[in-house]
């Protein structure tokens, strides 16, 4: 139910996504979800948790934001808030669950702003003594510096209660005009982008400046200037990633093996060996789905990862959850640090783990799985493909990696 009300979410959020969508007509769902991060929504007390981690993310200017524009990018980066004269601007790396995900920030501001402006009414920030009588939360306590807990009363007793929220249109893909001229592996998700990118290794040295490791700089470029990312993709053609409808094709006989990560140097060997590239698709359904009909016969596999979002301790990293082919029941191969035991057969696709002590996982994968399975169905994918769903640990790049790297060293090559 919590997946379905998620997707729902998601989807309301994609279909307006050229329109304001008032935040108060989502707050009952969004409190019935008892969403991650925001334990405290359905109760009649502050959050403190939350609302700390609302303003690390956006300061007063969230807060305070009557309007919020939500612009999803193609890059990875970390999300950040920038000003605009009506409002403030939200970005975030694009996903299956991008606008959702925002939208749910969105809400849990609404809801917890209702319970101050209740609690504290109208009038100047309250101090450290008054928030804890009115509020019942010790603000002192929750940060390190005194001026950052009074910046954040503050913030308080300026928050709007209640926003509304859009989302930029995203760039429309191009259509595949042409079938794959050699067999592909499809990939969804992961990081095979940046593990293959030339261009990651051309500024190796001023990435790791930035953020102490190439990858991380490189999300540090993309936050500072999310545009960067048009002109990554504009060099990366020069190399073999070719744009491809809405996703990216890696031409394996293109690309130098001492341009690529030297982790991915033998699997980039050995698929341009194969003749077979690899067809990196985007995560949003919507594009994946628009994506698939036009590529014909040639993919000989599809490999989909996703982070583990637990409502109970994080998924082990990675983690193989199943490999099927079409038709199949969605079965557990392999156990995670945290054991996994597969959904009834009768449920192809699961949107839900479940852990040997009975709680549920969302696994992220149930939009990219669904979306595979409907083209294989379709015919737009070959029905005989071999398809594997890798989970890592959330925010944990280097389990984003491995996984990654565990799938397309194992990925089948042309018969």
């Amino acid at each position: 139910m919590r997946d379905l009300a998620l997707s729902v979410l998601t989807e309301a959020c994609h279909t307006l996504e050229h329109a304001a969508l008032s935040a108060p007509a989502l707050h009952e769902t969004y409190q019935a979800l008892h969403p991650l991060g925001h334990e405290g929504a359905a109760r009649a007390g502050v959050d403190l948790g939350f609302l700390v981690r609302a303003f690390a993310l956006g300061g007063a200017p969230l807060l305070s934001a009557a309007r919020v524009v939500v612009r999803a990018v193609d890059a990875p980066l970390y999300p950040h808030v920038t000003p605009l004269d009506d409002g403030v601007q939200l970005v975030v790396e694009d996903g299956p669950h991008a606008a959702g995900d925002a939208a749910m920030l969105l809400c849990g501001l609404d809801v917890e702003c209702a319970k101050i402006a209740r609690q504290l009414g109208p009038g100047p920030a309250p101090g450290f003594d008054t928030a804890a009588a009115l509020l019942g939360v010790d603000v002192r306590g929750a940060f390190d510096d005194e001026a950052q807990g009074r910046a954040f009363l503050a913030a308080l007793a300026g928050a709007s209660p209640q926003r509304s929220f859009g989302l930029m249109p995203r760039r429309g893909a191009l259509p595949v005009e042409t079938p794959l001229e050699r067999p592909a592996i499809l990939v969804v998700g992961g990081a095979a982008h940046e593990l293959f990118s030339p261009y990651v290794r051309r500024l190796g040295p001023r990435l790791t400046a930035l953020g102490g490791d190439p990858y991380e700089g490189m999300s540090v470029l993309f936050t500072e200037a999310p545009d960067c990312a048009d002109e990554r993709r504009a060099v990366e053609q020069q190399d073999g990633i070719v744009p491809r409808g809405g996703g990216l094709l890696v031409r394996t006989d293109r690309l130098r093996k001492d341009a690529v990560d030297p982790r991915a140097a033998r699997t980039l060997t050995a698929l341009a060996r194969a003749r077979c590239d690899i067809l990196l698709g985007p995560t949003h359904p919507a594009a994946l789905r628009a994506l698939l009909p036009g590529l014909g016969g040639p993919v000989i596999g599809v490999v989909a990862i996703a982070p583990g979002l637990g409502f109970g301790p994080a998924v082990g990293a990675p983690t193989l959850l199943g490999s099927s082919r079409a038709g199949a029941p969605w079965v557990r191969l392999a156990a995670s640090p945290l054991p996994v035991e597969a959904l009834p057969a009768n449920q192809q696709v699961p949107s839900l783990a479940v852990a040997s002590d009975g709680r549920g996982y969302h696994t992220g994968l149930y939009d990219i799985v669904a979306t595979i399975h409907e083209a294989m169905a379709s015919g737009a994918l070959p029905a005989d493909a071999p398809v594997a769903a890798l989970l890592h640990r959330a925010h944990d790049r280097a389990a984003q990696h491995e996984a990654t790297l565990t799938a397309l060293a194992q990925a089948p090559t042309p018969r």
